[in-house]
């Protein structure tokens, strides 16, 4: 019997190895799930914009970043440059530049938002700075969610003059010495040289034009706060520019027929704008 349990024990297949963990569940997050995303109220900085651009105002997030706004009052999502890095008042996540709280829809309150860090791809920037790259809206439940984060709304009245140039003390200016005597001022005849000929003046540069030809179909390429962006972007497409509120929208077309409206749209993204699109032109 124990001859007979030793070959039968000599036969038994082997015992099955563990299966390798899969690699999907691994602990380390990624590069994306760590980027800044929170929950808060933002509103508009009272620092003058000088040249009416587009951005916001973060107090830790770098200059020249992106975020992805989320409006928790309507879901409506929009990707927008961080101009600046600087303290924004208390109880504030961010701070809107007047032209961007226009862009967004909000006024001078306070306003509910989801900011989330974002590096959007480079031929969709330009629509970025401008504050016209839009996303999906979102969903109900999630900003029910989302709201169940949001601290009580700021103190009226909180809202600091952010960016604004501190001016240097005056030092005191030393006693005036007695100047000189006044120069004696003597009539001369006057003078027999003819006038030289007037250099002549060169012809302005010819801006890109918002009066289009006819057509019923145009390609939107971008939407720009900055006019003289605006009007160099339409020189460079052979373009022209149509101004709508706070922002000037670039134009290619007319075109006649939506064939060669979707040629131009095609030459358009291939130039880098992928972001253009098709529009009646109104």
């Amino acid at each position: 019997m124990l001859l007979l349990a030793g070959c039968a024990a000599n036969t038994l297949p082997p015992a099955p190895q563990q299966p390798p963990s899969d690699p999907t569940f691994s602990a380390t997050p990624s590069t994306s799930e760590a980027r800044y995303d929170a929950v808060g109220w933002t509103n508009t900085t009272a620092a003058p914009d000088v040249d009416g651009a587009v951005f916001v105002v973060h107090p830790t997030l770098a200059a020249g970043s992106f975020v992805e706004l989320t409006l928790l009052d309507g879901g409506r999502t929009t990707v927008m440059k961080v101009g600046r890095n600087a303290p924004v008042a208390p109880g504030y996540v961010l701070a809107l530049s007047s032209v961007a709280a226009q862009a967004l829809g909000v006024g001078s309150a306070p306003a509910a938002v989801r900011v989330r860090e974002v590096v959007p791809p480079a031929h969709e920037r330009a629509a970025a700075e401008g504050g016209s790259l839009t996303r999906m809206d979102a969903p109900q439940v999630l900003l029910t969610a989302l709201r169940k984060r949001l601290s009580p709304v700021p103190a009226a009245g909180s809202t600091p003059v952010i960016g604004a140039v501190t001016q240097a003390p005056i030092s005191p200016q030393p006693p005036s010495r007695p100047g000189p005597k006044p120069i004696e001022i003597v009539e001369l005849p006057p003078s027999q040289v003819s006038p030289l000929p007037a250099a002549p003046v060169a012809p302005p540069p010819t801006p890109a034009s918002s009066v289009p030809a006819t057509g019923a179909w145009a390609v939107q390429v971008a939407a720009l706060s900055n006019a003289t962006r605006a009007e160099a972007l339409a020189r460079e497409l052979g373009g022209f520019t149509r101004r709508t509120g706070a922002l000037v929208r670039v134009r290619m077309g007319p075109y006649s027929t939506n064939a060669a409206a979707e040629r131009g749209r095609a030459q358009a993204a291939a130039r880098g704008y992928g972001d253009a699109k098709v529009i009646r032109n109104d």
